[in-house]
């Protein structure tokens, strides 16, 4: 029995060198493993910070472009708003300088009438005129003339008076 003592205290001895030599093992593999971890652990975590930091980054980006775009709308509408304005003022003065044009055009028209009239009128004028001239001339000349046959006659009438007859003096 002895032996057997032996042999089961050796076995023992055995197996608890064995499973002490397991459990240092089991703690290097588990420290291993556990220090791989916690540097992935740290790795990822760092990533997962970068990619919160990135996203806060890009939210405010978006946020910024999003009111850009509010203010490009806003922007964009009073400037159409304008635009159309400008637009039907245009057209508006368009049609009066085209209305103004016509009324220029039959005002010509009619000023270029009505200096033809005048002209033609003027002409018809210095003839009447010169007409008129020459009637004031032989008007003249015919007054003249009786004023000439007047004193002529006052003259006979003063021989004939004289030589004992009546007459009357003009």
């Amino acid at each position: 029995m002895s032996i057997m003592k032996k042999n089961i205290n050796l076995g023992l001895f055995l197996l608890f060198t064995a499973s002490l030599i397991c459990l240092a093992a089991f703690t290097i593999v588990y420290q291993k493993t556990y220090s791989n971890l916690t540097e992935q652990y740290l790795d990822k975590a760092g990533k997962i910070e970068n990619l919160v930091d990135t996203l806060g980054k890009q939210a405010e980006l978006l946020r910024q472009t999003s009111s850009n775009l509010n203010e490009t709308t806003q922007n964009k509408e009073i400037i159409t708003e304008k635009y159309t304005t400008l637009k039907t003022s245009k057209e508006e003065t368009e049609s009066d300088l085209a209305f103004a044009k016509k009324d220029l055009a039959d005002t010509t028209s009619l000023l270029n009438t009505a200096k033809a009239s005048l002209k033609k009128a003027l002409e018809d004028l210095q003839k009447k005129t010169t007409e008129l001239n020459n009637r004031i001339d032989d008007a003249n000349a015919l007054t003249s003339r009786i004023t000439s046959y007047k004193s002529d006659y006052n003259t006979l009438c003063d021989s004939y008076t004289a030589a004992g007859g009546s007459c009357t003096k003009k």
